[in-house]
């Protein structure tokens, strides 16, 4: 468990490498597949999938 209010404590647990990883090790495409291939979704309602949206959104992952 960790402290909510200290940044510190989530820092120390490698709270943040998922995103060094995608910042310094991922390319677009990368990081849109990993978000599909999780099955995420958005909280609008619809639940679309949020991939997808990226996908769509980002010319350099294969959007148009």
């Amino acid at each position: 468990m960790i402290d909510p209010e200290k940044i510190e404590e989530y820092i120390a647990r490698d709270g943040y490498a998922g995103m060094a990883k995608a910042l310094t090790e991922m390319t677009a495409e990368d990081i849109v597949k990993e978000v599909l291939d999780s099955g995420l979704r958005g909280r609008g309602g619809a639940g679309f999938p949020t991939g997808l949206k990226m996908e769509i959104c980002c010319p350099v992952a294969g959007g148009h």
